[in-house]
C-alpha cells in the first residue's frame, strides 16, 4: 500500500524513528557559498541568492533555518578568518558584556508567523541551530590558540563553556515555548579527513560535561 504524500516535518520525523515514508528526505543541509551562485549565475541559473529559491529550482526539500549565537552585534569580530576575538580571561570578561543576550530578543511574533506558514505549506523543514562547544570557543579563541588552550588555558575554556551551557539552557527553554521546530543541531567541525581535532581526553573533559547538561533541555 503507498503512503500517502507527507508534509517535509512528517517526512523526517518518521525516518529518524525509522517509520515508513512516501519517499526519503532530500535536503542540502549546509547553504551554498555565495561564490558558487555567483558562477551558476554568470552560467545562466538566474536565480537571487536566496536559499530558498535555489532549493526549489532543484527540487529539494526546503529548510527555513533559525540561529541564535551567543556573540551579537556589539561583539568584537575577528580580524580575519581563524583568527580569534580574546586571548585571556581579563578580555573575555570585557566582550562577555555584549553576549548572551535575551533569546526573545532574536525574533519577533512576525518571523515565528512566517516560520508557521512555510512550515505549514509542507515542502519545508523548520530547523533550530546553536554552535557547540568545540565550535564557540574556537569562533571567540581563533582556530590556533584554541587547539592549545585544552593545555595552556583550561580554566578560561571551562569558564567559557559554562557561561555558554548557562545561556544555551535558557535558549532551549524559550524555543521550546514559542515554536515546534522539525529539527535541531549543533554546529560542530572538530575533525577533518585525517581524524579529529582532539584527543578522547579532551572530549570527554572539556565538551560532553557541558553536553549532558545542556542536552536534557534540548
Amino acid at each position: 500500500m503507498k503512503t500517502p504524500e507527507m508534509k517535509a516535518g512528517e517526512r523526517i520525523y518518521n525516518v529518524i524513528r525509522g517509520k515508513s515514508v512516501d519517499r526519503l528526505p532530500v535536503i542540502e543541509w549546509t547553504p551554498w557559498w555565495h561564490l558558487t551562485i555567483e558562477r551558476w549565475n554568470n552560467e545562466g541559473l538566474g536565480l537571487p541568492y536566496g536559499i530558498y529559491e535555489i532549493q526549489r529550482h532543484f527540487g529539494l526539500d526546503g529548510i527555513a533555518w533559525t540561529g541564535f549565537h551567543p556573540r551579537s552585534r556589539e561583539t568584537s569580530v575577528a580580524p580575519h578568518h581563524g583568527a580569534g576575538i580574546i586571548k585571556t580571561e581579563k578580555e573575555y570578561e570585557a566582550v562577555k558584556k555584549t553576549m548572551y543576550k535575551e533569546p526573545s530578543a532574536f525574533y519577533d511574533k512576525e518571523y515565528f508567523g512566517r516560520l508557521q506558514r512555510m512550515r505549514d505549506g509542507g515542502d519545508t523543514l523548520a530547523w533550530v541551530a546553536v554552535e557547540g562547544f568545540f565550535w564557540f570557543a574556537r569562533e571567540m579563541l581563533g582556530i590556533e590558540a584554541h587547539l592549545y588552550s585544552f593545555y595552556d588555558e583550561p580554566d578560561l575554556l571551562h569558564l567559557m563553556s559554562r557561561d555558554y551551557c548557562e545561556w544555551l539552557k535558557r535558549v532551549f527553554e524559550f524555543v521550546g515555548n514559542t515554536f515546534k521546530f522539525d529539527l535541531m543541531s549543533f554546529a560542530e567541525d572538530m575533525s577533518y579527513n585525517n581524524g579529529p581535532m582532539l584527543s578522547e581526553q579532551s572530549f570527554s573533559e572539556f565538551l560532553v560535561p557541558y553536553y549532558n547538561k545542556v542536552d536534557p533541555f534540548a
